[in-house]
């Protein structure tokens, strides 16, 4: 919905888990769960992943947050390291990052030989 707010909004997948997990999107969330276990929620976008680790862990002080960044090395910056970056920094989580370019959808579609558009 263009113009709508997002911050801080989001959702997750899975019951959960000492150690949860921070997608931005849904179906790189859905795949993260389905090959860990772990709760992932799901920012939806880069610019909010700040916001949502904040909430995360102001409602679980204990928990062990791992963002799970977009590799954008095609984009000038790579947005989804450097915002997964500046969140882990500030809840004191820690930043995972697919081998390839695109999201860990993309890599789980690599690793099973699939057609997808990710580039090593």
């Amino acid at each position: 919905m263009p113009g709508g707010g997002l911050a801080g909004l989001f959702w997750w997948i899975g019951a959960k888990t000492e150690k949860v997990l921070i997608a931005e999107g849904f179906a790189t969330a859905a795949t993260l769960h389905e090959e860990s276990g772990y709760r992932v929620y799901v920012a939806f976008t880069a610019n909010n992943l700040m916001a949502v680790g904040r909430i995360v862990r102001e409602k679980l002080p204990d928990a062990e947050i791992v963002f799970c960044a977009d590799n954008d090395t095609q984009t000038p910056g790579n947005p989804g390291l450097t915002k997964a970056t500046g969140a882990a920094e500030a809840v004191g989580g820690s930043v995972t990052v697919p081998p390839i370019h695109g999201d860990f959808n993309d890599y789980s579609a690599y690793l099973k030989g699939l057609d997808h558009d990710a580039e090593e």
